[in-house]
């Protein structure tokens, strides 16, 4: 295992139940390039170190059947966008990167002296042309360090298909197919948060199209268990947290686990974001599918959060310790 490349590590999940930022300073302070670009540009650095109370609300979407905690949508310095569930930017869940200035129409929406919204977000205009030139946060770099260099890697005449379980503000599909060009690819995005897909369209920049970003509005689990025993995704990529910031039991199973090992293509990966609490629990969990010898771990913050990998190299699922 390995220690972050950067100076700031953020946490931010995909899956719209999630409920943590972490904002750890590390020694070192810079980042390595590798093939999925710079991780934090200087501007970039500098508003992630500044004080979330430069932060400012644009909208918000209320509570609705199923989801109990209001959606905020922020504008950050340097027309950068978060989304936040909850009061506070604990409950942070992605950022993205617009290019140029924030809009007219997102001036009129903030209320100053409160920092609330003074609109809904279904009365907000305000677009975003996403600048996908560098990941933000250290794990999405690592992620893609692993999913870019296999996409590019894949012959003219195959297609390489990915499925992430959380959406977020689209960053990893977006980022995906913007750099994984002169490749056919095909992605699917399951997100269980309506609010969390409207956000990402309207304010966040993210584009769905049904041929090459499609997007599916159910619960991971389920989605999973409807794709097992197609063996046709070389990636999935699962960031699912549950209101208690642990993996949901339905992502993290053995029926998940067995679901996502019958749905890969022979040297398809699975990458998974957890908690170090839950981490043992996991990967014995995806050793007994997969093989012990087939699984590991990366860590993007020490005894903080991991990536873990399952990878299906084409033989039976395995019990060896």
């Amino acid at each position: 295992m390995f220690q972050s490349l950067t100076g700031i590590i953020f946490v931010a999940c995909l899956n719209s139940s999630c409920h943590a930022l972490l904002a750890a300073k590390r020694s070192g302070g810079h980042a390595n390039e590798t093939l999925a670009g710079k991780v934090i540009t200087t501007k970039a650095a500098k508003a992630a170190e500044a004080d979330t109370s430069s932060w400012k609300v644009l909208c918000s979407y209320g509570p609705e059947q199923g989801f109990d905690h209001e959606v905020k949508v922020m504008l950050l310095p340097d027309n950068q966008r978060a989304m936040v569930f909850g009061q506070n930017a604990d409950g942070t869940q992605t950022a993205t990167r617009c290019t140029g200035s924030a809009g007219p129409g997102c001036a009129k929406s903030i209320d100053e002296d409160s920092n609330e919204a003074a609109a809904k977000c279904s009365e907000t205009s305000c677009g975003c042309q996403r600048n996908d030139e560098a990941l933000l946060f250290d794990y999405f770099r690592l992620i893609m360090d692993d999913v870019l260099p296999r996409c590019l890697a894949t012959p003219p005449t195959e297609t390489f298909r990915v499925l992430f379980v959380g959406l977020g503000g689209g960053a990893l599909p977006t980022y995906l197919l913007e750099h994984c060009k002169g490749r056919s690819v095909a992605v699917e995005t399951v997100e269980y948060d309506p609010r969390v897909i409207k956000a990402a369209t309207d304010f966040f920049g993210f584009k769905v199209d049904n041929t090459t970003n499609q997007v599916e509005c159910s619960d991971g689990g389920a989605a999973v268990s409807r794709r097992a025993g197609k063996r046709i995704y070389d990636s999935v990529i699962v960031d699912a947290f549950g209101a208690d910031d642990s993996v949901p039991e339905s992502c993290s199973d053995q029926s998940f686990a067995n679901a996502t090992w019958s749905m890969l293509r022979p040297g398809g990966k699975l990458i998974q974001h957890v908690w170090f609490r839950q981490l043992l629990g996991v990967m014995n969990i995806y050793k007994n599918q997969f093989g012990a010898n087939h699984v590991s771990d990366r860590t993007v913050s020490m005894f903080a959060n991991y990536l873990i990998t399952a990878t299906y190299e084409g033989s039976s699922a395995s019990t060896t310790a």
